[in-house]
C-alpha cells in the first residue's frame, strides 16, 4: 500500500526533522551474485523513490540511511550508477550527503559486517553553511575536504580513520554536466555515469569527493566471547547448566547435512551455462572446516537457519552445531531473546520460530554501531572498559560500578549487561536503582496530590512519611533526576511551563533546569575523566598480567632454579618485551611491563 502525500504532510506538521532507516538490500546484497543484482531498477529497489517522495514533503533537516557496501558498485554492468543516482536525487532536493562503509568488526563489534551509512543534511542549515566557511565550496577545491573526511566529518569523529589514503586513492567529479534543475538530470546520470566511489566521501552541490580511508582498528569481540555471553545469560536466567541443554537443539547429527556442509565449505569448480548458452567454469575457494571462535563472526545472512555455505558452523565437542538464535541476536547487538515472542493480530503472545528469528537477525544491522557511537564519548569509554574487564575478576569488574557517578551509572550497567560481566553486587545495585526511580516517581505523584495514601502500598508509604519528616532523604540517582522529579511535580500540579524542552521521562523542563543540567555535566567532567584514567590503568594491568602469565607458561621465568625472584633487569634480559604479544590496550609496553612487574612483586635492581 502506497503511503499518501497527506500522511507525509502530517508528519512534517508534527515537527519531524530526522528520517532514519534503510531500504531493502536484497537486490544488492552478497546473498545474490553481483551480476544478477537488479539495484534501483529492481522491484524492491523502488523503495528508495518513496524515501525521495517523503523527503520532498517532509523536508527534514537530516537523514541517516543504511544499505549494503556493494551499493557503491551496483549494478555490475555500470559500476556506481545506482549510488550516483541517489546522490543526484538528494542534490536535486537541496541536500548534501556524507557516506562511509563501516565494517562493524573493525570498531570493536563481533561481526564482520560491512554496511554503507549515509548522513544526509539540508543545505540551508547552519551546519552546512559552516562547512562552506571552513572548506569553501567542494567544486572549488575538493582536496580541502581531506581534513573533513579524515577528522572533522560526522563519521570521522565517531569512526576514526588514519590520516592517509589507502594506496593514494581519491577521486572527485561532477555527477552530471547538466544543471541539477534540468528535467533529465537524473536520467543523464543513469545513462552516462561511469566512475568510482571509495569507502568514504562527501557530495555537495552535485560534486562528490571520495577517499579510500583506512580505519583505526579497534580490537573486535570474538565469536567465542559471544558464545560465552549467551551461556552466561542463559545460565543466569534459567539455572546453571541450562545452556548446555538448550544447545542440544542445534547440534547437527544428520550425516547428509554434515556432508553437505563439508561440500559447501570446500573448494570447487563447477561448469555452468549462461542464459545465452555459453558454458564457463565457476570456481570457489575453500573455507575453514568450522568457524573460528577466536575471530569475529562472518556476515550473517537471512539464510542462517539453512544448510548453506554462509551459515555459521561451529565445532561442539566431537560434533558440530549451528549458532543459536540467542547468539544470532548478540551478533547484531540485540538483547538476548529479543525475538523470542511476537504479538499476534488478536493481541495474544506467541513464540517465534527459530527460522524466523534467524531471518530477522540476518536482515538487521549491528545495532551497537549506531547505539554507542551515537552517545557521548564518555559512554564509549565505559563500553571499552567493560570490554576489557569482561574477562577480569569480579572485583576488578566491580571498579566500573565504583568509579562512575550517578549520571553515568545506568550507561555502565547497560554495557556490563551487554558484555556479560554478571556479578551479584552489580545485579543488586541495578535493582536498587530501579526501585529508587519507581519510588521517586510515586513520591512526586504523592507530593502533588495526584496519588492518595490509599493508592500507595503500606511499606512505601512508611518511607514517604520518613521523607516528609526529613528522617530519610528522597532517593534519586543524581542532580539530573532531582531536576526531573521537580519538573514532574510541577506537571502534576499543573504548573508546567509551555514551550520548554522535555526530560527523559517527558517532563517539561524550565530554562533554569536546563542550565543546571549543563552546569552539572561540566562539574562532573574533570573528576569523571580522572576516575576513568584510574580504571584504565587497572584494566591495563589486568590484561598485561595475563599476557605475562601466558609468556611464563611458555618458558619465560620470573624465578631462578632455586626459587629466587629474579630482578627486573634479569627478567627483561629474557627479551620478554619483544616476544610477548601484549594486548593492544597496553598502549606503552614499557609502562605496562613496569606496572605488571610491580604487581607481581618483582623488585627494582
Amino acid at each position: 500500500m502506497k503511503t499518501s502525500d497527506d500522511y507525509f504532510k502530517e508528519i512534517k506538521n508534527a515537527g519531524v526533522n530526522l528520517i532514519c532507516g534503510g531500504f531493502p538490500c536484497q537486490d544488492y546484497s552478497v546473498s545474490h551474485s553481483l551480476s544478477t543484482a537488479k539495484g534501483i531498477e529492481g522491484k524492491k529497489g523502488v523503495l528508495f523513490w518513496e524515501i525521495v517522495r517523503a523527503v520532498k514533503h517532509i523536508q527534514p533537516k537530516y537523514l541517516i540511511l543504511e544499505n549494503v557496501d556493494r551499493l557503491l558498485k551496483s549494478p555490475a554492468k555500470q559500476r556506481g550508477r545506482d549510488f550516483a543516482i541517489m546522490l543526484g536525487s538528494f542534490n536535486q532536493l537541496g541536500y548534501s550527503v556524507e557516506w562511509r562503509v563501516i565494517n562493524a568488526a573493525e570498531y570493536g563489534e563481533s561481526q564482520r559486517r560491512r554496511r554503507t551509512f549515509f548522513f544526509v543534511y539540508r543545505n540551508d542549515l547552519p551546519f552546512a553553511k559552516h562547512i562552506d566557511e571552513l572548506y569553501s565550496r567542494l567544486e572549488e577545491n575538493a582536496a580541502k575536504y581531506d581534513e573533513y573526511i579524515y577528522a572533522d566529518g560526522l563519521f570521522a569523529r565517531q569512526f576514526p580513520v588514519e590520516h592517509m589514503m589507502n594506496k593514494g586513492r581519491s577521486y572527485s567529479r561532477k555527477l552530471s554536466e547538466l544543471d541539477y534543475t534540468a528535467d533529465d538530470y537524473i536520467q543523464d546520470i543513469s545513462d552516462n555515469f561511469a566512475d568510482k566511489f571509495w569507502n568514504s566521501g562527501i557530495m555537495r552541490n552535485g560534486v562528490y569527493y571520495t577517499i579510500d580511508t583506512i580505519p583505526k582498528y579497534e580490537e573486535p569481540t570474538t565469536l567465542g566471547e559471544v558464545v560465552e555471553r549467551a551461556k552466561a545469560y542463559y545460565d543466569d536466567k534459567y539455572g546453571a547448566g541450562a545452556y548446555e541443554e538448550y544447545l542440544q537443539n542445534y547440534i547437527i547429527t544428520d550425516e547428509a547435512k554434515l556432508e553437505k556442509f563439508k561440500y559447501l565449505r570446500g573448494p570447487k569448480k563447477i561448469e555452468r551455462t549462461t542464459a545465452e548458452g555459453h558454458k564457463y567454469i565457476y570456481s570457489e575457494g575453500g573455507m575453514s572446516e568450522t568457524d573460528s571462535l577466536d575471530l569475529p563472526a562472518r556476515t550473517m545472512l537471512t539464510s542462517e537457519s539453512s544448510v548453506n555455505r554462509s551459515t555459521h558452523f561451529l565445532k561442539y565437542g566431537d560434533g558440530y552445531r549451528l549458532i543459536t538464535p540467542i547468539e544470532a541476536e548478540l551478533l547484531q547487538d540485540f538483547p538476548p531473546e529479543w525475538t523470542k515472542y511476537k504479538k499476534q493480530a488478536n493481541g495474544t503472545i506467541a513464540p517465534v520460530s527459530d527460522k524466523m528469528r534467524y531471518f530477522f537477525m540476518g536482515n538487521a544491522l549491528v545495532t551497537g554501531v549506531v547505539m554507542y557511537r551515537g552517545t557521548k564519548s564518555d559512554i564509549v569509554y565505559i563500553q571499552q572498559l567493560g570490554r576489557v574487564l569482561t574477562s577480569a575478576t569480579d572485583a576488578t569488574a566491580g571498579i566500573i560500578i565504583d568509579v562512575v557517578d550517578n549520571l553515568h551509572q545506568r550507561a555502565a550497567y547497560a554495557v556490563l549487561g551487554r558484555e556479560s560481566v554478571y556479578t551479584e553486587d552489580a545485579r543488586k545495585r541495578k535493582e536498587e536503582l530501579e526501585q529508587q526511580k519507581s519510588e521517586a516517581t510515586a513520591y512526586a505523584a504523592y507530593q502533588s496530590g495526584r496519588a492518595s495514601v490509599e493508592d500507595i502500598d503500606t511499606e512505601m508509604m512508611e518511607r514517604f512519611k520518613k521523607y516528609d519528616s526529613g528522617e530519610e532523604k528522597v532517593p534519586v540517582w543524581g542532580k539530573y533526576d532531582q531536576i526531573e522529579l521537580n519538573a514532574q511535580i510541577r506537571r502534576f500540579e499543573g504548573k508546567s511551563d509551555s514551550g520548554t524542552e522535555y526530560g527523559r521521562e517527558g517532563y517539561q523542563l524550565t530554562k533554569e533546569d536546563l542550565e543546571s543540567m549543563d552546569l552539572y555535566a561540566k562539574e562532573k567532567e574533570a573528576s569523571y575523566r580522572e576516575l576513568i584514567a584510574k580504571t584504565v590503568a587497572e584494566a591495563r594491568s589486568v590484561r598485561c598480567r595475563k599476557a605475562w602469565t601466558r609468556w611464563a607458561e611458555e618458558g619465560g621465568k620470573t624465578r631462578d632454579e632455586n626459587g629466587r625472584i629474579l630482578t627486573r633487569a634479569e627478567v627483561l634480559a629474557q627479551k620478554a618485551p619483544e616476544e610477548i604479544p601484549l594486548p593492544p590496550f597496553c598502549r606503552s609496553k614499557q609502562v605496562s611491563i613496569d606496572a605488571v612487574l610491580d604487581e607481581m612483586g618483582i623488585p627494582e635492581d
